[in-house]
């Protein structure tokens, strides 16, 4: 593994994107752009060069930009595009992950993402999943502080596991040192009260999800 990198990893996936200008207001000049396969709709939707294009290219039918950096995939192979891209960049050196494109599409390549934000966790790297207004992000044996956003639910799962201890701190439904088990899934669709909220989880893992309900 290189040394640790500045900045973060931003991976694009193929999956749904509705509402561009989010992406765009999170990107910053440190941040290294990597385009999964189908990605690279996203990224020319977006006006945005890619540092690097890799897949197999099944999912894109154009020509990667030739000022980028390219690793062509077989196509048999044991990682998705994702998961690829997620464990070239831990090579690289960087230890911050962003996902954008990859929920919303076909079930199994959205929890294999999931999976996959698991194992950034179990690399000791930090990780999250951008969807339409909110985001995805994972919690073991810690705590967590969520900044308020208006409008969103927050639903906590266990993952991989039952998660023990869990304490909830300025929400509508708090917890204390609550056993949450996979098969109850009583952390769904709570709201943030407190500007600063506070998850606690003693042992095990959660997928923090704070989703903002679509407008119709």
């Amino acid at each position: 593994m290189e040394q640790k990198k500045a900045g973060r990893w931003v991976i694009l996936s193929g999956g749904p994107i509705k509402r561009y200008a989010d992406i765009r207001a999170q990107l910053g000049g440190e941040d290294t752009i990597v385009c999964a396969d189908a990605g690279l709709w996203h990224a020319e939707a977006m006006g945005i060069r890619p540092h690097l294009v890799l897949g197999d290219f099944d999912s894109y039918a154009g020509q990667p930009p030739a000022d980028a950096e390219c690793l062509r995939l077989p196509a048999h192979k044991d990682d998705t595009d994702t998961h690829f891209a997620f464990r070239e960049g831990l090579r690289r050196g960087y230890r911050s992950f962003l996902f954008c494109g990859a929920m919303g599409g076909r079930p199994d390549h959205s929890f294999a993402n999931l999976c996959t934000l698991k194992a950034v966790d179990e690399a000791g790297a930090q990780g999250k999943i951008l969807t339409d207004g909110g985001y995805i992000t994972i919690l073991t044996d810690g705590v967590l502080t969520l900044d308020k956003v208006e409008g969103a639910y927050v639903s906590l799962f266990p993952f991989g596991g039952d998660a023990e201890g869990v304490t909830l701190e300025g929400f509508a439904y708090p917890l204390n040192d609550y056993h949450m088990r996979t098969g109850v899934p009583i952390g769904v669709s709570n709201e943030q009260l407190a500007d600063k909220a506070r998850i606690f989880v003693r042992k095990g893992t959660l997928l923090v999800m704070v989703t903002v309900e679509a407008k119709v």
